[in-house]
């Protein structure tokens, strides 16, 4: 099968590589088939029920198999309303990808996000996998997950461009892949995140690293929620437009009381050291994160 910059198939070939069948698609899926002439055909000749965007076609009453939800390209709607959309109360809980069906893909029909960021985070993918295998320790004891959504993940009352969470041996990391994203952007939250599943496979507690211990006072243990973050906005690059070491450090810590302590999880905490955070954190406890070759 061969695909274009869509994931929608554009031709089969056989074991010699000749072309056995072409696609072509209206904008909002429907298919016209041809042999590799460019005849038409009623049908497919070889079997295939993968075509538009690379989702299961199914002949009999035009319609698409999108995961989550049925798609009928005639009308360039699903059959359903889009749950994360009702949750978020936003527009477009029919359409098909905002109605803008050549620069967006849904393949969950969950996602709905532009091509080239939904790209750039199967790329991001692939490079975790294989940064993961390379973490002492970590590719034995733990799996890791990478999930491209386009619904905001939660992190108390703010909406956040990523999260890493635990389940057993499992650590997930969630990318927002909605509209406003760029390319760097979505790297630079992926680093993030990304230092967060290191450090909590590195110290042998997992997701326990955030949970305040028998016996741990409570100045410790929110000293001890403030250090990851510091890191992983060290990874993520959030403060590198500085030149100056000093000033890199004022921009991380006037982040981590605007984002942590003033206004965001941590409030209960009460006033915390940030730098004394910062100075325990200097030292990374985990490995340090690579930049990874796009």
């Amino acid at each position: 099968m061969h695909r274009n910059q869509q994931y929608s198939i554009s031709a089969i070939t056989d074991g010699s590589g000749a072309i056995s069948e072409r696609y072509a698609y209206s904008a909002y899926g429907m298919p016209t088939i041809t042999d590799a002439s460019g005849s038409a055909r009623t049908t497919t000749a070889v079997g295939n029920r993968y075509t538009f965007t690379g989702r299961e076609w199914d002949e009999a009453p035009a319609l698409y198999h999108y995961r989550a939800r049925i798609y009928d390209s005639v009308s360039g709607r699903f059959v359903s309303r889009d749950p994360n959309k009702i949750a978020l109360r936003l527009r477009f809980t029919y359409t098909y990808c905002s109605a803008i069906p050549t620069n967006r893909v849904d393949p969950l029909s969950e996602i709905d996000a532009p091509i080239a960021i939904y790209d750039e985070c199967i790329k991001i993918k692939n490079s975790a996998n294989a940064a993961w295998g390379s973490v002492p320790g970590c590719i034995n004891k733990h799996n890791l997950n990478i999930n491209c959504n386009s619904k905001p993940a939660k992190s108390g009352k703010r909406n956040v461009e990523g999260s890493t969470s635990c389940d057993g041996n499992d650590f997930t990391i969630d990318l927002n892949i909605d509209n406003h994203r760029t390319k760097d952007g979505l790297w630079a939250t992926f680093y993030h995140e990304f230092q967060h599943a290191t450090d909590f496979c590195q110290c042998g507690e997992g997701c326990d690293l955030l949970t305040q211990q028998i016996g741990e006072s409570i100045d410790d243990y929110c000293v001890d929620q403030i250090c990851p973050e510091i890191r992983a906005h060290i990874s993520g690059g959030s403060c590198d437009f500085y030149d100056n070491g000093d000033d890199r450090r004022g921009c991380i810590e006037r982040t981590m009381r605007r984002n942590y302590v003033d206004h965001g999880d941590l409030t209960e905490c009460g006033p915390i050291d940030v730098e004394r955070a910062m100075r325990s954190c200097c030292v990374p406890r985990g490995v340090v994160m690579p930049r990874f070759p796009r």
